[in-house]
């Protein structure tokens, strides 16, 4: 016997009287939000916004002295791969407290 519901709720919202249109996803203070919640799109846009910064700083590695290169790399690349790191443990935070 299955008690699983296959129909689907469909809930409108307004605020002011005004009908809010439901999107897949948005993007706010620079995070992608899905309707499912998962982080999937957010770590794709961050991976591609990664390897464009890894190009530049390959194709500079031969032009640049060590000193820049580091300035480069603490500017555009390190922030992205702290907020990563913040992310994944965030991940396993709500893993952990599920069990």
């Amino acid at each position: 016997m299955s008690f699983l519901c296959s129909c689907k709720l469909s809930l409108k919202y307004a605020l002011n009287g005004v009908s809010l249109q439901r999107v897949r996803e948005t993007k706010f203070l620079g995070v992608v939000i899905s309707d499912d919640l998962k982080w999937k799109k957010q770590v794709d846009v961050v991976v591609q916004k990664v390897s464009k910064i890894v190009g530049i700083l390959s194709r500079t590695c031969y032009i640049l002295d060590k000193d820049r290169l580091k300035l480069l790399y603490s500017t555009l690349l390190e922030p992205y791969i702290i907020g990563l790191l913040l992310l994944s443990m965030l991940c396993m935070v709500v893993t952990i407290q599920k069990w």
